[in-house]
């Protein structure tokens, strides 16, 4: 019986062979990295990242992530062909320098922004500010 798991074992790993990503797993947010997948060709290869990053560009073989906010996230690459082929790694963000601290304080910033940008406007089409606002 072991015999058998072990040539079933062996046999799928000829087969099937390994896939994996490589490329950093602690990047700054704020920054775009490169990504490499080694493994079985892929008819239709498809990028994907669960959180915390956007994918610039990709091909069959490789991606470029954008990294937007501190998090852990997990990068992907599948065959939308037949969903065949599967591969991910995790990725952990981490605020480097200047870059944005959390997805909420981005969130907060763009707010601000648009009040001053209503207040602005307003002062400049010269509404009266005694009758209020």
């Amino acid at each position: 019986m072991k015999m058998i798991l072990i040539v079933f074992f062996l046999s799928t790993i000829v087969f099937c062979g390994f896939s994996q990503i490589s490329g950093p797993t602690t990047v700054c947010a704020g920054s775009t990295y490169h990504y490499t997948y080694n493994g079985p060709p892929m008819t239709e290869a498809y990028w994907n990242c669960n959180r915390g990053g956007s994918v610039v560009s990709y091909d069959a073989d490789e991606a470029y992530v954008q990294w937007i906010y501190a998090t852990t996230a997990e990068l992907a690459i599948m065959d939308l062909w037949d969903f065949s082929n599967y591969s991910y790694i995790t990725v952990n963000i981490v605020n480097c320098g200047a870059s944005i601290d959390t997805r909420n304080e981005l969130i907060a910033e763009k707010k601000i922004t648009t009040e001053e940008t209503v207040i602005t406007t307003a002062a400049d089409n010269s509404i009266d500010s005694g009758q209020g606002f």
